[in-house]
């Protein structure tokens, strides 16, 4: 990826706002979007790991916006558009929502914090902060039967809550991923993403390299760590081509843990970086 361009997204409609760093977005129709970790009160109002939001607050829009660069952006254009998406699959067929989406709990797209009238709480962006405040383990499961409310909850919370648009599929939901799904030791593939293409999956990997590097001149995750396959990826920070992602790194790990291949020659594969690294929700 072009250092010049850190933090674009690889999709038709949205690129990173120059000059702002991840998590604040900008589509082509002139909107500025924001993402639910940019927001001042993100650490007060999603204290815990176990807060959805908490968790994915990187990739889940805020449900009002926020203050970047003294501007204000309500994110009501992005949430107007994720209405016509569920709009659209709600009109083909309502047995795949989960409750919380279900057609009597959303009236509209968009409301402002303050209004109050008759179904204002019933829009796409208040249901969606209703949802960044349960916590996980008690809401969502993405191993669940697929007519389990809680694997319901987390498609629709990727779907119509987060900027990826879709749900990013994880090494054992990913069909052609044979090697992994065969075995079982691989402990990695319930948890980790995989590097297959999808619209989804494409813009969660973009995210994670302009977090793994960094942005504006400031240290990403990568910062600090040493003597290992991400270290190595990186010292490349200023200097990589387009091959040098987090992605690629991720999937040479998976294939090296797998063969137990800690070859003398190559730089070491360190699980906890994989957690780090490659899971959707990082272990530290």
């Amino acid at each position: 990826m072009n250092p010049a361009k850190l933090g674009a997204i690889t999709a038709a409609s949205v690129v990173a706002v120059g000059g702002t760093g991840y998590g604040v977005f900008h589509w082509f129709s002139g909107e500025v979007v924001v993402v639910l970790s940019k927001t001042s009160n993100f650490d007060s109002t999603y204290s815990e790991d176990k807060h959805i939001g908490k968790r994915y607050g990187n990739y889940l829009v805020a449900p009002f916006g926020g203050v970047i660069e003294g501007s204000k952006s309500e994110n009501r254009g992005w949430w107007k558009r994720a209405y016509e998406r569920w709009s659209n699959d709600s009109s083909v067929t309502t047995t795949s929502l989960s409750s919380e989406f279900g057609k009597d709990n959303v009236k509209s797209g968009y409301k402002t914090e303050k209004e109050k009238g008759t179904n204002d709480d019933k829009s796409l962006n208040k249901v969606c902060k209703s949802v960044y405040l349960k916590k996980q383990d008690d809401h969502l499961d993405p191993k669940a039967n697929s007519t389990d409310n809680k694997h319901k909850l987390w498609n629709d919370l990727w779907k119509y809550c987060s900027v990826l648009e879709g749900v990013p599929e994880l090494l054992n939901a990913t069909t052609d991923n044979t090697t992994f799904l065969k075995k079982e030791e691989f402990k990695h593939k319930a948890v980790a993403v995989t590097y297959a293409n999808s619209k989804a999956t494409d813009r969660f990997w973009e995210i994670r390299n302009d977090e793994f590097f960094g942005a504006d001149g400031k240290n990403g995750l990568g910062h600090g760590i040493s003597d290992s396959i991400f270290a190595t990826l990186y010292g490349k920070k200023s200097s990589r081509n387009e091959n040098d992602t987090v992605k690629n790194i991720c999937k040479e790990a998976y294939e090296r843990e797998i063969s137990k291949a800690q070859e003398a020659n190559k730089p070491k594969i360190k699980e906890e970086e994989i957690k780090k690294f490659c899971y959707l929700f990082p272990e530290k």
